[in-house]
């Protein structure tokens, strides 16, 4: 648990919760959906991709739209150069 209060979830229950609510087809490696967890509130009147901003300053990744389809791309962890 947050010092917040929160619970961190995995990028994947993240992620199928942000498809369904803002009819988008997320696509990303799964096991990095898997492994990763974060913890942000998200106010359901932010676009997807206020979202999606928020997320790249939560977890180091790029991400690409297209209308209704979106990519997400983990960046290479700095610590692993």
């Amino acid at each position: 648990m947050q010092r917040d209060g929160t619970e961190p979830y995995s990028a994947e229950k993240i992620i199928a919760n942000l498809q369904r609510w803002y009819a988008v087809e997320i696509d990303c490696p799964e096991e990095w959906a898997r492994q990763v967890r974060m913890s942000f509130a998200v106010i359901r009147n932010e676009s997807i991709d206020e979202i999606l901003k928020a997320m790249s300053l939560v977890v180091d990744i790029n991400y690409a739209r297209e209308n209704r389809h979106v990519t997400i791309i983990p960046r290479e962890s700095r610590n692993h150069k």
